[in-house]
């Protein structure tokens, strides 16, 4: 008869059953801490992604309306085909651009799941100077040589640029422009020679056109001199270099170069002293019309994971100076 006795695992035995099943447990477990480990480290790396990806979202979508609203104030200013002599009607342009190109960014995030509501809080009004005639010479409505097209404009000029179509022999053309602190720039363009520029302290540079002959354009903001045949030249004292806010401009001798010019002031007509120019857009001669100097928008802008709203000034170049 069989020894049943010898059935019956001994202790040791007993001892190695347990330490197997517990092995089999303990890797059970660590398979469990790893799965679930790596679960959050995946769940945290995609919601840092998602998270970096949303909030950049609103901040492109601010930086995409910036861009577009400031070459609808460029272009409103720049072609004012109101007839008028207030704001209004310009402002009014500038909203139904403005609501044009916002229409179209709403949509667009309409179908990303993203809400916008883009407006215009505020306007800030400028006056723009210019001749549109470049036939014509630089002397004031009048005929004067000598004048001032705007005095008074402590808050800055803008965009600033002339277009020669001609230059006379004789003394040069004389641009001044000065500041609050009594500092001059000047630019003299005088026939054969180069441009010539001063700042407030003392320094003389001279540039001019590649080819060295008219029509040029000179772009005072940019610091650049193009000509026809699309060279262009840097020169950085152009700028208005040297200067604080430009409170006046003055023209001398203006009956010695011919052609066209803009630029914008920082203050509303009624605030300007603009004696020698016309008024409205039926005047070729020197005239100054409504313009928009600045805007103030709004985004708010929503999600399913945040909301953005803010507030924030759209002035194309600011002041040169």
């Amino acid at each position: 008869m069989a020894d049943l006795r010898r059935l019956a695992p001994t202790d040791t035995e007993r001892r190695g059953q347990i330490l197997l099943v517990t092995g089999f447990a303990l890797a059970v477990v660590f398979v469990g801490l790893a799965l679930v480990f790596n679960s959050v480290i995946y769940t945290e790396n995609l919601a840092t992604r998602s998270e970096s990806t949303t909030t950049s979202d609103p901040v492109i979508h601010k930086q995409s309306l910036e861009a577009g609203t400031e070459r609808i104030i460029e272009y409103v200013n720049e072609y004012n085909a109101t007839n008028a002599s207030g704001y209004d009607p310009v402002a009014k342009n500038v909203t139904w651009a403005f609501e044009n190109m916002t229409a179209v960014m709403i949509d667009q995030q309409l179908e990303d799941g993203q809400v916008v509501d883009d407006s215009i809080r505020d306007f800030e009004n400028g006056t723009l100077v210019q001749q549109t005639n470049a036939s014509r010479n630089f002397t004031s409505a009048t005929n004067a040589t000598n004048w001032t097209p705007i005095n008074g404009s402590a808050n800055g000029v803008r965009g600033m640029e002339f277009n020669v179509t001609e230059i006379h022999s004789g003394t040069a053309f004389n641009v001044t422009a000065e500041d609050g602190d009594g500092d001059e720039w000047e630019m003299k363009v005088r026939s054969g020679d180069a441009i010539q520029v001063e700042t407030p302290s003392g320094t003389t540079t001279e540039c001019g056109p590649p080819s060295g002959a008219t029509p040029f354009r000179i772009n005072v903001s940019a610091g650049t001199v193009a000509d026809g045949s699309g060279g262009t030249e840097s020169c950085s004292e152009l700028a208005f270099e040297g200067l604080g806010t430009v409170e006046a401009v003055e023209f001398n001798h203006s009956d010695n170069a011919n052609g066209s010019y803009s630029f914008i002031v920082n203050k509303t007509r009624s605030n300007v002293d603009t004696s020698g120019v016309d008024y409205g857009p039926n005047s070729r001669c020197p005239r100054i019309d409504p313009a928009i100097w600045g805007v103030t928008v709004e985004v708010d802008y929503e999600s399913d994971v945040l909301e953005y709203v803010t507030d924030f000034r759209v002035v194309p170049g600011e002041a040169d100076a």
